[in-house]
């Protein structure tokens, strides 16, 4: 059923050494999009959340050293919506809650002042990056033959997919953010010790 509210799950476990946050909203998958947001999501989920140069990274553990691990992630190939997380993993010390205010701030950010150019060619090149590099190794292209074809996509659309990626615009990027990137839409998950208080 849609979201129409935002929804949070805290649970403890005796085995979670550290505290962990997580919040995932709903969104639409390569077959499921009526447009081109779910290829604008992918390219997000690398500037908002890939690695060390990524912006949550960035302002979350360089910047401001709130926490030891952020990012983002999506996986358009599924046959009904799916989902765009975003994470992080509070430093030694480090409120939740002031955690989960980052994330939100720098999504804001993102939506406010959009993309650069740089961020945009850069999460390009990578995501082109692997998809040469899969061509190296028969079973890794089978592989993402065979997901996307179960997830309904063509061998046509499988092929076109650099063309796919190298037409999406830094204000497609942003268009997806401000329509899928939205609390009512989402399920934050918080994992704690046990005895320790969220936020």
């Amino acid at each position: 059923p849609p979201h129409r509210a935002a929804r949070r799950v805290t649970m403890h476990d005796e085995r979670v050494a550290s505290a962990e946050w997580m919040r995932s909203y709903l969104a639409p998958s390569y077959r499921t999009d009526e447009g081109n947001r779910a290829v604008s999501l992918t390219l997000l989920s690398t500037i908002l959340g890939d690695g060390p140069t990524s912006r949550l990274y960035q302002s979350l553990v360089v910047d401001q050293r709130l926490a030891l691990n952020a990012g983002a992630y999506y996986s358009g190939s599924s046959w009904d919506d799916t989902r765009f997380t975003v994470y992080a993993r509070p430093g030694p010390g480090m409120a939740l809650a002031d955690v989960e205010a980052a994330v939100d701030a720098e999504i804001a950010r993102l939506i406010a002042d959009g993309v650069t150019d740089e961020e945009l060619e850069r999460a390009k090149f990578g995501i082109l990056s692997l998809a040469v590099y899969a061509r190296d190794s028969l079973s890794t292209m089978a592989r993402i033959i065979g997901v996307s074809m179960t997830a309904g996509a063509t061998v046509a659309q499988i092929e076109a997919w650099p063309e796919t990626i190298d037409a999406v615009t830094a204000d497609d990027v942003v268009a997806a953010a401000r329509a899928v990137l939205l609390l009512e839409g989402s399920v934050t998950g918080v994992l704690l010790p046990p005895k320790e208080e969220a936020g």
